[in-house]
């Protein structure tokens, strides 16, 4: 007989308004809720994606949302052609989160005032350079919002918003990114590779590059996106508006731009897809997310390293595992 493994998790759920004191203690109930999670299935799941990819290695994270707890995480690496071993060290590894870290850019461009809902920027058919170094969109997208900006990944939208806003004070921006990412932690923080007095550098980063952080850290500032604003103590990161704003347009990547994939499922799901090149002939694809969408519970992480000659746009990889994880 197959054997089932089961994840018995209790949560213990924090109550919390949209108006907090921030020097109030976290309100802590005894309501509990139970979670089952097939680890098998989902573990079978992310195998033979692996292996129909040809990828390097791969893993699925799983936090509940107001603990911060693990629920689940699952590795693989390969051993040998068509062969995966589980091991225990991608996870506690730094990735860098390429468009994963766009909702971060966009909570920092809300937050400071330098962008609307309603403004548009000129993506200059898809191209724009820098210093001669030139930045590339996957499509001519036109003239668009930042919600659009979103739903398609667009590179020069988020780069020509931070030119815009912060190159006439490239210190503004690190202060203003300092004081938003520095809840992560101080260990991410010292990580930065950032310099103040390069442009190239700032626009990078707003698309993820430069950045190094571990899929533990980033799911946390998701967390914070998905839980209206707040940390795991309760305490206020991000204004109510500005995290609502970056819930709808996540919930838009889903439902209409690079992660659509995931449309079709029972469960509402929120969540950005990510593409980094790895300049040494590998790509890592990856999905950040949260589900249900409409009252987020759980906080996910999906990744793979796969080689260029196999190259897999969006998150249609995933579906299987996240069809086994929403109806749990």
């Amino acid at each position: 007989m197959k054997l089932i493994v089961l994840v018995l998790v209790m949560a213990t759920i924090i109550s919390c308004t949209t108006e907090v004191n921030q020097d109030e203690k976290p309100n802590f109930q005894n309501e509990k809720t139970e979670t089952l999670i097939n680890k098998e299935d989902i573990s079978e799941a992310l195998e033979k994606q692996l292996i129909n990819n040809n990828a390097n290695y791969g893993a699925v994270l799983l936090i509940d949302i107001k603990t911060g707890n693990e629920i689940l995480s699952i590795e693989f690496v390969k051993a040998d052609s068509n062969c995966y071993q589980t091991c225990d060290t991608i996870i506690n590894k730094v990735i860098t989160p390429a468009s994963l870290w766009k909702p971060i850019t966009m909570a920092l461009l809300l937050e400071s005032n330098c962008v609307t809902l309603n403004d548009s920027i000129d993506t200059k058919q898809g191209s724009i350079s820098y210093n001669g170094i030139e930045m590339r969109d996957v499509f001519d997208l036109g003239t668009i919002n930042i919600n659009q900006a979103m739903a398609k990944s667009s590179n020069i939208f988020f780069a020509e918003a931070v030119n815009k806003c912060y190159s006439s004070d490239m210190s503004k921006y690190y202060n203003d990114f300092n004081s938003l990412i520095k809840v992560v932690n101080k260990e991410f923080v010292d990580r930065l590779d950032f310099s103040i007095d390069s442009l190239h550098t700032m626009l990078w980063s707003s698309i993820g590059y430069y950045h190094s952080i571990k899929p533990k850290e980033l799911l946390s500032l998701y967390s914070i996106i998905a839980n209206n604003g707040l940390d795991v103590n309760n305490k206020r990161i991000l204004k109510s508006e500005t995290a609502q704003a970056v819930h709808e347009a996540l919930s838009e990547v889903v439902q209409n731009g690079t992660g659509q994939e995931l449309k079709p499922l029972d469960c509402a799901v929120a969540g950005k897809t990510g593409l980094t090149d790895m300049s040494n002939g590998n790509f890592i694809n990856t999905f950040a997310g949260y589900f249900p969408a409409d009252n987020p519970k759980y906080v996910c992480f999906f990744m793979m390293q796969i080689p260029a000659n196999n190259l897999v746009y969006g998150n249609k990889w995933t579906f299987e595992m996240m069809e086994i994880l929403t109806k749990q």
